[in-house]
């Protein structure tokens, strides 16, 4: 049995189930310092645009499209959703965020305008077809009027607009797919509003995000059990004078860190055990918690992503 980061011993890694809440980490680790940076501004133009262009690409799709689908229906609906989340993400991330909270309050205010570009767009594609009778209305103008889009909605949803297998769908039904499309987008927008910086290391003094490396090497473990133990607990003296082995090889050790490579300071790093299984199978689920580096890990840390590199 192996003694991990001073947790019980784990007689069986390659059967233990991980216990559905992790307890907390016994070491510091990297917690992001609240920061906006040029996200504040980058965020909410680069997700509007992405909400206005997606979302009234989806509505017209919706009217246009030749046929009916429902599978066409949701994989434009998940494009849609997908795109501005990624785009958020991405705005998030070359704006230097370091706001989780910040990044999701965006991802809910960005997905509400995406679902309004949808029904401005869908009532200017339903007045084009010629399906509402009216006189013709410009994009912008139903943009302005958001008393308008519910009036609309409301006569959309009496009548129905599409006939699907000779049947004209109104009503209830309606009001629910219009309900869940709206749910989806804002739901999945606020998910991956923050999805490329939640478990990312910034290094503040360089102003950089910080690299990262899974893994950072494989090494082949000392034959003395207590060294052994040593060494996951968090001791990486040792751990630069280790051998480095491959995937095929077990038992190895698996290190795995987040770099910064303008400086040593910003360093965090975890390692595991595996025994006769692939890593994931053998690591409980607390172990993929990352440390915060000392100045004498960071230095193991680096000559190790020299050796990587070399």
């Amino acid at each position: 049995p192996i003694l991990m980061h001073n947790f019980p011993v784990i007689p069986d890694v390659g059967t233990h189930r991980p216990p559905i809440r992790r307890p907390p980490p016994p070491f510091p680790v990297h917690e992001h310092s609240g920061r906006i940076g040029l996200a504040a501004f980058l965020m909410p133009a680069a997700g509007g645009v992405s909400a206005f262009v997606l979302g009234t690409g989806y509505a017209y799709a919706q009217v246009y499209k030749p046929f009916h689908n429902e599978y066409l229906v949701l994989f434009l609906l998940g494009a849609l959703a997908v795109g501005v989340g990624v785009t958020l993400t991405l705005a998030a991330r070359l704006g230097h965020c370091r706001n989780g909270r910040f990044a999701r309050v965006t991802g809910v205010l960005i997905g509400l305008l995406a679902v309004y570009a949808v029904w401005a767009a869908f009532m200017h594609a339903l007045i084009n077809k010629g399906v509402v009778s009216t006189h013709r209305i410009s994009l912008s103008t139903i943009w302005a009027h958001p008393r308008a889009i519910w009036e609309f909605a409301k006569v959309v949803e009496a009548t129905g607009w599409e006939s699907i297998s000779g049947r004209v769908h109104n009503g209830w039904a309606m009001w629910l797919f219009w309900a869940g499309e709206a749910i989806l987008i804002v739901l999945c927008v606020t998910w991956l509003a923050p999805f490329a910086i939640v478990n990312r290391v910034y290094c503040e003094r360089c102003g950089r995000w910080a690299k990262v490396f899974t893994p950072l090497a494989r090494l082949v473990p000392p034959n003395d059990s207590s060294e052994l133990n040593d060494i996951l607990n968090g001791n990486l003296s040792n751990a630069e004078s280790l051998p480095s082995t491959d995937e095929s090889t077990y038992p190895y050790l698996i290190v795995n860190a987040h770099l910064c490579s303008g400086c040593t300071e910003t360093a965090t790093w975890n390692i595991a055990f595996a025994g006769n299984a692939r890593p994931d199978a053998t690591v409980p689920a607390w172990m993929d918690y990352f440390r915060l580096a000392s100045i004498g890990e960071s230095a193991v840390l680096h000559a190790l992503c020299r050796r990587l590199e070399s």
